[in-house]
């Protein structure tokens, strides 16, 4: 399955997913994952155009290992919650 960031202000999307045939590119690591990480420096600044601007809705779709790990959309994502600590939360689990 192919992942893809995408910024849904403008359609945009990058993929994800990074190519491991090709050196040049930076790769981030979560379990069997292999991500580039300029595309999460991409999200990371669509994020934090985003929270500067007035939107009724920012969706950030997981917040997972990397995130927790200080890689991957953070700090973007922890300065979206930190910055907005008085708006309303719909944390989702799926399975």
């Amino acid at each position: 399955m192919k992942k893809y960031l995408c910024d849904i202000s403008t359609g945009n999307k990058m993929l994800l997913k990074a190519d491991l045939n090709d050196a040049k590119t930076d790769i981030v690591s979560v379990c069997k994952y292999k991500f580039k990480i300029e595309v999460f420096e991409w999200g990371k600044n669509i994020l934090k155009k985003a929270s500067t601007e007035k939107y009724n809705y920012i969706v950030i779709d997981e917040i997972g290992p990397l995130e927790f790990a200080g890689e991957g959309l953070s700090p973007a994502v922890d300065e979206i919650l930190n910055d907005h600590l008085n708006y309303n939360y719909q944390l989702l689990e799926t399975h």
